[in-house]
């Protein structure tokens, strides 16, 4: 019988190497398992129209849908999906993207860039994605942050300015 490998240190275990690429091709998945990061306590319950709007999500990632528009009642995750999981998804594999992001409040668009901010900085997030994505400490407030690679997510209200800032 062979002796196990060592791993190299700072090297992921297979199985979250696994885990993290799972992640990476699958955006229901991935909000699946980040949703304990950003609502803690509270149950995720699967159901057809996440996984729908998901589906369209990854569509817009790849290039196959140009214009998106959601349609659904207040108080469906939409916030979460769109402003929050989607763009820490797209960061996984991509991280030059670039965000400009708006609400109608400036509360809200607020809220949702910190909470993208937190499940970045999160210990589960670094431990699959580290390696791909880091926040720079230099660049890091609320309202704007800047990764490692150059990706930025800059928000703004509908009554804000977003002159001069760019993003995707």
């Amino acid at each position: 019988m062979k002796a196990p490998r060592p791993m190299m240190v700072g090297a992921l275990p297979p199985v979250v190497k696994l885990e993290a690429e799972l992640l990476r091709r699958s955006l229901h998945e991935f909000s699946v398992a980040s949703w304990p990061i950003l609502e803690p306590g509270a149950e995720f319950i699967v159901n057809w129209l996440l996984e729908v709007i998901d589906a369209h999500l990854e569509a817009v990632t790849k290039g196959k849908i140009r214009n998106l528009i959601i349609n659904i009642p207040p108080r469906c995750t939409k916030s979460t999906k769109v402003s929050v999981m989607w763009p820490a998804w797209e960061w996984a594999s991509r991280p030059e993207e670039q965000y400009l992001t708006a609400s109608h409040a400036d509360e809200l668009a607020t809220r949702d860039a910190f909470k993208m901010r937190i499940l970045i900085e999160s210990s589960w997030y670094r431990k699959r994605f580290g390696e791909t994505v880091a926040l720079r400490h230099d660049q890091n407030a609320k309202t704007r942050f800047v990764n490692t690679r150059n990706g930025h997510r800059i928000v703004t209200s509908v009554g804000g300015s977003a002159i001069g800032e760019g993003g995707t």
